[in-house]
């Protein structure tokens, strides 16, 4: 691999944990924790749960006596949340399976978190349905997904740099339920009360530019089957083709000391079973 790009040679997995983790998913936790807040001893299930970056959030703010289970249907993304530190609080039962079809039972929890997975469901209604069964009466659900590109144009010209490189939408899947009135409408046709959908902007941190283009290519990977079948050359002519064409359009985020930092926009919705 390139001396370069030291990244593009790590495990998608592992890379999508150091670096997306904290640099991009943690803030929009943050944020869609304050909207669903989680009370000591409720019990949270969190849906499409990666490397388990919402569940070791939550584990504490349930505590001991709450219950926190994180599902996903990636085992690659589950064996590294189950090799992380596990947080105080709540024990986190890491279990295997689809968003379509919980293997749960009906009514087991109080809330149900789904931060920027909601949007690769194939069948959002029916995930929706899904989370609304194992909810009790007037149990809790929240979902969080990224705005669209148009609202992030950072991610706009990232994806337009892809398109013309690898000749498909590589980005297009992470932001395409990025509008709030759909969100709003497959909420409220799953069966939620009191819907609501809150735009939010949170700010993203990496080290470098460089870092930043890095990281996404290879984490992208990890959600992502066309990036994940790209070998070595073919990451490396992307990285230099990427860090080329968005050289201007990333140089406004870059501060003194080399960090990007930048706007991220993410649409937040919740509702009542």
């Amino acid at each position: 691999m390139d001396k370069r790009y030291p990244l593009l040679d790590m495990n998608p997995m592992q890379a999508y944990e150091q670096y997306m983790v904290p640099g991009i998913m943690i803030p929009g936790v943050e944020l869609m924790l304050q909207v669903a807040k989680p009370q000591s001893g409720e019990r949270v299930l969190d849906i499409a749960c990666g490397t388990g970056i919402v569940a070791r959030t939550v584990a504490p703010l349930v505590g001991t006596h709450g219950t926190v289970t994180a599902l996903d249907i990636n085992p690659a993304m589950l064996a590294v949340a189950r090799g992380l530190p596990q947080p105080e609080g709540a024990s986190i039962d890491w279990r295997e399976g689809s968003a379509l079809a919980l293997p749960l039972p009906d009514s087991e929890y109080d809330l149900v978190l789904c931060h920027q997975g909601f949007q690769f469901f194939p069948d959002k209604l029916a995930a929706l349905r899904q989370a609304r069964r194992v909810l009790v009466t007037g149990g809790r659900v929240v979902v969080s997904v990224q705005q669209s590109l148009q609202h992030n144009p950072v991610y706009l010209t990232f994806n337009e740099v892809l398109v013309g490189h690898m000749k498909l939408p590589a980005l297009a899947a992470p932001f395409s339920f990025g509008e709030v009135e759909p969100l709003r409408a497959v909420l409220s046709e799953a069966g939620f009360n009191s819907v609501e959908v809150k735009s939010v902007s949170h700010v993203i941190r990496f080290a470098s530019a460089s870092i930043f283009i890095q990281a996404s290519i290879i984490g992208s990977a990890a959600v992502i089957q066309e990036m994940a079948r790209l070998d070595a050359d073919a990451k490396t002519q992307l990285a230099d083709q990427i860090t080329q064409d968005m050289q201007s359009t990333l140089a406004p985020y870059v501060e003194a000391d080399g960090t990007l930092v930048m706007p991220l926009n993410a649409n937040i919705g919740s509702g009542i079973a």
